[in-house]
């Protein structure tokens, strides 16, 4: 079911140029069918810029911090097409770890990448209220 999730109404699509580095690198990887989330990523993380930087040193159009870039064959990240190869790359490398679960790997790099502190929802129990 969560799969089934229209993503159309959150942002625009990537422009042309991009939208073909997306289909490419989401053929490339098997994962055709999460284009919809790829495109969604790309717009959330830099707004289509392809030299957009963070605070936290993330660049180009999937946000990619240095070392993963790295890790993921990406020698510029601001070339439009090896940032979106190395996100899509990366993408489908989270998606391999949690068995697919596509919300549960955006959830994941939302948490992991975002300003926000998730609360622990037990860090007001006693050990003997438990």
């Amino acid at each position: 079911m969560p799969d089934e999730i229209s993503l159309d109404r959150f942002a625009p699509p990537p422009r042309a140029a991009y939208q073909g580095y997306l289909s490419e690198a989401a053929a490339e990887y098997g994962i055709e069918d999460k284009l919809p989330y790829l495109q969604q990523m790309l717009n959330v993380e830099s707004g289509g810029d392809p030299k957009a930087k963070s605070k936290k040193g993330a660049r180009g159009l999937m946000q990619l911090m240095p070392g993963t870039a790295r890790a993921m064959g990406v020698k510029d990240p601001n070339d439009p097409q090896q940032n979106i190869r190395g996100g899509v790359r990366y993408f489908k490398e989270m998606l391999d770890q949690f068995g697919g679960d596509t919300i549960g790997q955006v959830g994941r790099h939302m948490i992991e990448h975002s300003r926000l502190e998730v609360p622990d929802p037990y860090e007001h129990l006693e050990i003997s209220d438990c």
